[in-house]
């Protein structure tokens, strides 16, 4: 009974450390990252764009972002911004009605306050929600600036009529971003009930924290990983005889 006690300790214990593992490589994040690339930056109400993991695994946006955030001239005085940040299954191209029409198209992955670092510095907003992407599968992501115009969201502009489908695209890590269109500042209440700010697509210039689960084990790899070990303490239990 105590060697059989002592046994089940162990095999508890290896499960786990392998649990614990597997759980340390996931916690691992990545960065899309086009903040430093050339071209200058234009700061709008918001941006829309469409992302995608590209790199043949799932992926999960942690909802932290790098924006780069600066303040309205005619307003200095804000040093901070509340940002929200929208997500759709399928492309944002026709779900962008000027009349606010399609907020039910989108779900809010939620809200945060961003530091306003001021054009070239990075602010950090972490709106306190993930969201998991199927590898292959396009999502649409909306960021914007709530607070009436104090501060705007960072773009580079791009090519391409906003009705076409997404025709700029940079690719970082495992994560894709293309095409995009700015919008103009709005109610928080409706934030794409605005005009589209370009006649040309725009692409967010910012980052996107990211991280790729590890692969999980099959049950049958599990159970043979569990028998393997519990073979190994029996013969180590027999060798001390």
């Amino acid at each position: 009974m105590r060697n059989s006690l002592r046994m089940t300790g162990a095999m508890n214990r290896l499960l786990v450390l392998i649990g614990t593992a597997t759980l340390a490589v996931s916690a691992h994040a990545d960065l899309w990252s086009n903040f430093d690339e050339p071209g200058s930056v234009i700061h709008y109400g918001g941006t829309i764009f469409d992302i995608q993991a590209s790199g043949g695994n799932d992926l999960t946006l942690t909802g932290r972002f790098n924006l780069n955030l600066d303040v309205n001239s005619l307003d200095t005085s804000d040093t901070t911004e509340s940002v929200a940040v929208y997500y759709r299954e399928g492309s944002y191209l026709g779900h962008i009605a000027n009349d606010g029409s399609n907020l039910g198209d989108w779900t809010l992955l939620g809200t945060g306050i961003a530091n306003v670092a001021g054009d070239g510095n990075r602010s950090l907003l972490d709106v306190g929600s993930s969201l998991n992407l199927t590898a292959g599968q396009t999502y649409g992501l909306a960021i914007f600036a709530l607070d009436g115009g104090a501060a705007g969201i960072g773009y580079r502009s791009g090519t391409g009529s906003v009705n076409v489908a997404p025709q700029n695209t940079f690719t970082s890590g495992e994560l894709t971003v293309s095409g995009g269109v700015a919008k103009g500042f709005g109610l928080a209440s409706n934030p794409f009930a605005t005009h589209n700010g370009s006649s040309t697509q725009r692409l967010f210039a910012g980052e996107i924290e990211y991280t790729a689960a590890a692969p999980v084990p099959e049950p049958a790899s599990m159970a043979a990983l569990g028998l393997g070990a519990l073979a190994l303490i029996r013969r180590r239990k027999a060798a001390k005889k």
